[in-house]
């Protein structure tokens, strides 16, 4: 690193302590002390010297003021017989009275703090990024909570993306202050050029069992690690063709998602993978299984294609997750007429948790279909800038990328191919997919830049769920996600607040009108905005009785 730029960069180190720089000077103080270490050192000693002048015990008077005050007070002084009598007493009867009531003001002061404190609401006071900023992945992680919390009880409800990174990275307390990605044993570093997303569910409890009642959410973006760019291209397998699974009657083509922004230092080639010399376990069966959760409804095997005429192109919505580079608009091509009525099905568990809390939601998927809520095996994995998700049941893999667009590819990977995967050179922590997704990655040479390596070595098998919509589908993870896709070549992802994702009990009951009906007239036209990361603020939660 050169002298010069660090002897520009550490005046800005006081004025970040007392919290005077722009955001644009943070930004540029962050991606410096990324990759000095000499810096990086200094602002840890001056947060450390902050820290150890904060709890400076209060300095006593100085003796000779103390001296001269008892002089005054005893021996310049000759107090009179009635004065030596009358004083005594005194003395004595204030002595007492006064205390009497320090004791009293200490006792009401305690019970005071300890009922207020017993009876307070639980919240989180401030976290450590903000919501959006840019963080060097050196820094952990910090949730200043407002009170004392029962530990056990936030870590239980604590979910973290990409997955995974919730049991790659310690957890350590500081007070009220819960640590995330450092220890008593030691630090451990953030995923390089990752959006991230931390979550505290509305059920995590305080010392005294009160509930923390609304979700919290956090959402921001690392800093890159400089990496030695890899010379080999990998080679195309199969071009990706789309199979909507869940707009069967539009248009089997669509649109290439552009590709997200990202520091140049970070975007590498991968290298082509050589195929394993031994035998790859196989994928697990295509054959699914459905649950109906509604008395009324009859279950049949494949989900009720939905009548939709194109409309004219639309700009693309804000996505929940996103990150902090800017992304371009895409195309989306919304249903022209998407009457619904009254569900007639049953909407229950973790889908339930979003689609009755978030009147947005409710407005774009429309109507459930009667099939309801079914189970299939499932894949997921998370990447910097993303997530794959493969359904077995129809063989298709969402690919869902940062900037809220999505699209899907057939599974055509088998064991002939070869398993794939692998640590790309100079990236820590990151890997390039094998399998399924590996197949789906390498055959797009673009996904590299715009989703990333993935942020674990393999993927998370599970039994998936799925609900279909006039406007969409709703994918479940075991993780404690929901992920709502939208005919529109949209996503979102929402926490899963319902306390129970095996989608079995109503949230809330579908008899009578629902609160919010989800009544689309005419053609939505998505008001095309910029990304911007959303603010850490608690999202609504159902408040309906399971």
């Amino acid at each position: 690193m050169r002298r010069q730029e660090c002897e520009s960069i550490r005046p800005l180190i006081s004025a970040y302590m007392d919290g005077e720089l722009t955001p644009e000077e943070t930004r540029a103080l962050h991606a410096h002390l990324a990759e000095c270490a000499a810096c990086s050192d200094l602002f840890d000693e001056y947060r450390d010297l902050r820290d150890q002048l904060r709890h400076l015990p209060p300095t006593p008077p100085p003796p000779t003021q103390v001296h001269r005050y008892v002089r005054l007070r005893t021996v310049d002084h000759s107090p009179t017989r009635s004065e030596r009598w009358f004083g005594l007493t005194a003395a004595r009867l204030s002595f007492s009275a006064a205390a009497a009531v320090v004791l009293l003001i200490v006792v009401s002061a305690l019970a005071l703090v300890h009922g207020y404190q017993r009876d307070s609401q639980p919240g989180i006071a401030q976290s450590q990024p903000a919501a959006g900023a840019f963080w060097p992945i050196q820094q952990p992680i910090e949730i200043t909570f407002n009170k004392s919390m029962d530990q056990t009880s936030v870590n239980q409800n604590l979910k973290i993306m990409p997955i995974g990174e919730a049991t790659r990275l310690p957890r350590s307390w500081n007070g009220n202050t819960l640590v995330i990605g450092a220890s008593a044993v030691g630090g451990v570093p953030l995923l390089p050029d990752t959006d991230y997303t931390v979550v505290v569910l509305g059920t995590a409890r305080d010392a005294y069992g009160n509930m923390l009642g609304q979700p919290w959410m956090l959402q921001f973006h690392t800093s890159p690690v400089v990496a030695q760019q890899a010379t080999v291209t990998p080679t195309p397998t199969v071009a990706p063709t789309v199979v909507p699974e869940i707009a069967q009657t539009e248009a089997t083509a669509t649109p290439t998602p552009p590709s997200v922004q990202a520091p140049a230092t970070t975007v590498s080639t991968p290298p082509t993978a050589v195929p394993a010399t031994t035998a790859v376990p196989t994928k697990p069966s295509a054959t699914a299984s459905h649950v109906v959760t509604a008395p009324t409804a009859t279950p049949t095997p494949t989900p009720i294609p939905q009548t939709a005429a194109p409309a004219t192109p639309a700009a693309s919505t804000t996505p929940t997750v996103a990150a902090t580079a800017t992304s371009t608009t895409t195309t989306a091509t919304p249903i022209a007429t998407a009457v619904a009525a009254t569900p007639t099905t049953a909407v229950t568990g973790a889908f339930g948790s979003v689609y009755w809390a978030k009147a947005t939601v409710q407005t774009q998927l429309g109507a459930p279909s009667s099939r309801g809520a079914y189970t299939f095996s499932a894949a997921i994995l998370s990447f910097q800038r993303g997530t794959m998700y493969e359904r077995f049941d129809t063989q298709t893999i969402y690919i869902l990328f940062a900037d809220g667009t999505v699209k899907t590819v057939p599974d055509t990977w088998t064991a002939a191919d070869g398993a794939g995967g692998g640590q790309p050179q100079g990236q820590p922590n990151l890997w390039i997919p094998s399998k399924n997704f590996w197949k789906a990655w390498t055959a797009d040479p673009t996904l590299v830049t715009s989703i990333g390596y993935a942020t674990s070595a393999d993927a998370h098998y599970m039994q998936g769920q799925a609900q279909d919509f006039a406007g969409g589908t709703m994918l479940y993870s075991d993780t404690g996600f929901v992920y709502v896709v939208y005919t529109t070549n949209q996503w979102e992802v929402y926490p899963d607040t319902s306390g129970h994702g095996a989608l079995l009990t109503p949230t809330p009951s579908t008899t009578g009108t629902p609160g919010t009906t989800p009544t689309v007239t005419g053609t939505p036209t998505p008001t095309p905005s910029p990304r911007v990361t959303p603010a850490a603020t608690p999202t609504s939660t159902t408040t309906s009785t399971p």
